[in-house]
């Protein structure tokens, strides 16, 4: 546990918790969170939670454009159950090929094709939440449930409880967005 590990702890929940509440400002507290984490994971050998990061930065400026276009009182919406299966197959093989890459030119990775998955998931349930989607947050519940397996592999217990909070808070959001 690292100073670094605790701020970006702190602000990610920040982060969370205003995107359950619809705030606009959670995108940029998600922002400064994400540079955090990136070096954190970084440190760590998770290269593609470190890339991860590098998206969300660029997702949470999209996030804001998208939410400012919004009315102040959106409602989400429901994505069909097509797009949605469609878009976790496409988060498996993405993620696949990301843990191959990474098995290909990095030195040290550690858990390529588990967090390539998570990492492809990620990024699926981002977009979805940029797209004020409900469903984002049932991949979250998912993909933060296993990111709290491998975050306690990697002894990275703070950030294990950090997603272990993120589970409970994207339960928080489904019910609040429904």
């Amino acid at each position: 546990m690292s100073i670094v590990e605790i701020i970006g702890v702190a602000l990610s929940i920040l982060g969370v918790v205003f995107t359950v509440q619809k705030k606009i400002i959670a995108w940029y507290i998600n922002i400064i969170s994400s540079i955090v984490y990136g070096y954190l994971f970084f440190q760590s050998g998770l290269y593609a939670d470190a890339e991860l990061q590098v998206f969300f930065i660029v997702s949470a400026i999209y996030g804001i454009i998208q939410w400012s276009k919004s009315d102040t009182e959106w409602k989400p919406s429901t994505l069909n159950k097509k797009n949605l299966f469609f878009g976790i197959i496409l988060s498996i093989v993405c993620g696949i090929f990301i843990g191959k890459i990474h098995q290909i030119v990095t030195v040290n990775v550690s858990l390529p094709y588990f967090d390539g998955i998570l990492t492809a998931s990620s990024i699926y349930a981002t977009y979805l939440a940029a797209h004020q989607k409900r469903e984002n947050w049932i991949i979250w519940m998912v993909v933060d449930s296993l990111y709290v397996i491998m975050y306690l592999y990697k002894d990275l217990y703070l950030t294990a409880g950090l997603y272990g909070i993120f589970v409970v808070l994207a339960c928080r959001g489904f019910k609040k967005w429904n």
